[in-house]
């Protein structure tokens, strides 16, 4: 629900007998546009299942009960939907870029208002500045009178600079901006992707991670699958070869993104090569691993020949690092952002700031092997994560058990559960929000679930 049609329901809830004349002069709104807003909204609420508003032969507007409930329980939220549209100069900048990456035809200037609900004045201030900023990615904004706004360059610039806004801001977890930049694109198909990877390469993702990931493969596969996408090569051959390419292979086989063209699937494989891992659950190595193996028992050996520790299990400790030190790689060479990537489960004292000067050191023949030096913030979290894996086993905390949330009434409802949900149960990680028909295709990818009706655990899809 956006801004816009949320003021007319609340004025037509406040003022059932309005008639259009009237709500158009207080709303400073056309005709058109409250037409258009309420058939959008009407084809939403047909998707799930609830009845639609109409107008009578006297021109009133009809509210059905259960679209009152709804509005009801929307307005009773501490005003999060309402804050969710009031974004930064900075945000409004990523978003805009991001829709510009994600759709590959020309944007007017209409899209980008009613995406955001500012002014045109406002949207042309932010493009300047968006001009400006994709330069850095040798990227730039071409504006066509009649067409619009939409973004040149290389195709693996685009995919970079989409990646890294990702990375950077935190409101593209969120439900509505992801579902206005893929709306093609369910999430619920994306999570259970996610989760087959998992499962097939036998490892599980990092919390953050996994955000990252639903956004970015999403909207990835939002450019992939446009009528004039990219045929360029975008990344190296050599992701071809390695294991997370050839599972993307198969599980895409049976999906809508079968025909996907080898280029953009390298780049989703490159997607989860940059995620970090928090437990990779098979011995078994693969060859494309080999170099890099070789240079962390190095790494292993000069660490103990330095500082006289001597780590049990090597074996063990050497496959653990490489779960981190490989996503590290494949982002620096293809220069990835890191982005908000928190620190906060990891233990800091004052043997990090030691740990950190001497990683320098070690990590100098991956730097030579990669041609690329490693940045601060990627240091940072190496020598972290170096730290980390010495300590006891006891002391690695557990990761987050992953929850979804089901309701009947629809995938509306079942957001602003979602929303209340995660305030009431930090030590969960919320994945997404779905409908009782969406659960039952991808009933197993959850470990918990969170419902408002009886769910028959026969119907579930394994």
């Amino acid at each position: 629900m956006n801004e816009r049609i949320r003021r007319i329901l609340t004025r037509l809830v406040k003022k059932p007998e309005i008639k259009m004349a009237e709500l158009t002069t207080s709303l400073s709104l056309t005709r058109r546009q409250i037409n258009y807003s309420i058939k959008q909204f009407n084809e939403e609420l047909l998707e799930n299942g609830l009845p639609q508003i109409r107008r009578n032969h006297m021109g009133d507007f009809i509210i059905p009960l259960e679209v009152l409930r709804m509005i009801s329980l929307e307005q009773n939220k501490e005003d999060s939907s309402a804050m969710v549209t009031i974004f930064s100069e900075y945000e409004r900048i990523a978003i805009m870029l991001s829709f510009l990456c994600t759709n590959t035809d020309y944007i007017g200037m209409d899209h980008f208002t009613q995406l955001l609900s500012v002014s045109r004045n406002t949207i042309q201030e932010d493009l300047k500045k968006a001009k400006q900023f994709v330069s850095k990615y040798a990227l730039s904004i071409h504006y066509d009178r009649q067409s619009g706004y939409q973004l040149q360059g290389l195709e693996r610039r685009i995919l970079q600079l989409l990646s890294d806004l990702i990375k950077q801001h935190s409101l593209f977890r969120l439900d509505d901006i992801k579902g206005k930049l893929a709306p093609t694109i369910p999430e619920e198909e994306v999570v259970h992707l996610i989760h087959n990877m998992e499962q097939l390469l036998h490892l599980r993702y990092s919390d953050e991670s996994i955000d990252y990931l639903q956004s970015a493969v999403r909207m990835t596969l939002q450019r992939a699958t446009s009528p004039i996408a990219s045929k360029d090569e975008m990344v190296q051959i050599e992701i071809r070869k390695t294991p997370e390419y050839k599972v993307l292979t198969i599980l895409l086989q049976d999906t809508p993104w079968s025909s996907m063209s080898p280029n953009y699937l390298s780049w989703l494989a490159l997607l989860f090569l940059t995620s970090n891992i928090f437990e990779r659950k098979t011995t078994q190595v693969f060859d494309s691993d080999s170099e890099l193996r070789c240079l962390i028992s190095e790494m292993v050996t000069s660490f103990q020949n330095q500082t006289l520790i001597m780590i049990e299990d090597r074996e063990a400790f050497e496959r653990r690092i490489l779960g981190h030190l490989r996503p590290a790689c494949f982002r620096i060479k293809y220069n990835l952002s890191l982005g908000m990537y928190s620190l906060d489960s990891l233990v800091q004292d004052s043997n990090h700031a030691i740990l950190k000067d001497l990683m320098k050191e070690l990590i100098v023949p991956t730097e030579n092997w990669l041609g690329r030096a490693f940045p601060n913030d990627e240091l940072a979290l190496l020598s972290y994560y170096f730290g980390f894996q010495l300590m006891s086993p006891r002391q690695i905390a557990a990761q987050l058990p992953r929850a979804v949330v089901v309701c009947a009434n629809g995938v509306m409802v079942s957001k602003l559960m979602r929303e209340n949900l995660k305030k009431l149960f930090p030590e969960l990680h919320f994945l997404a929000s779905f409908s009782v028909r969406d659960f039952y295709k991808f009933g197993t990818d959850y470990d918990l679930v969170f419902t408002t009706t009886a769910l028959n655990l026969s119907l579930i899809h394994i």
